[in-house]
């Protein structure tokens, strides 16, 4: 699905108290401080996401008119905006997975392989995330129970620690 984007940097604090949130409906599906993440420049620098049936119907218009219509939708939701010094849109054509279908990781037990990725469970890190510990979890259930101590605790009967993943 494709997502429209668009980075601004304002010239004063934006007046709400949280660094990010995850919004229902459309235009706007997801917001984030920039400078609420470690090691990123001072400014005060927000990403805005449109939402994907948003930005699909979007999808051809032009990058400064889709960052005017997102910052609108941000302003009229969390009120009247500083100035902004920067501001552009960018659109991903191909920004999240269309369905998972409730698919968290694929996993074949018989060859003890698996699949994970920000393609299952909602096309961002959080899922992919979630995606490493389903097929994490699949693969220790299947090993050895000697193998299976994913802490790196000394097996029984032994002082020998087992590596930390």
């Amino acid at each position: 699905l494709p997502c429209w984007a668009v980075m601004v940097t304002f010239e004063a604090p934006v007046p709400v108290d949280f660094g990010g949130a995850f919004l229902e409906g459309d235009p706007l599906s997801w917001v984030c401080r920039n400078t609420s993440q470690p090691g990123r420049p001072p400014e005060e620098s927000w990403v805005l996401h449109g939402g994907p049936g948003w930005s699909e119907t979007h999808l051809e218009r032009d990058p400064e008119e889709v960052a005017e219509m997102l910052m609108g939708a941000f302003a009229s939701r969390f009120g009247p905006l500083p100035d902004a010094s920067f501001r552009r849109g960018h659109r991903w054509r191909y920004a999240q997975p269309r369905d998972a279908a409730g698919v968290d990781a694929l996993h074949d037990a018989r060859l003890g392989i698996g699949v994970c990725g920000d393609a299952f469970p909602g096309g961002r890190v959080e899922g992919a995330l979630l995606s490493g510990r389903a097929v994490a979890g699949r693969i220790l259930a299947q090993a050895p129970p000697a193998a299976a101590n994913p802490l790196g605790e000394a097996r029984p009967g032994t002082s020998e620690q087992l590596p930390l993943l």
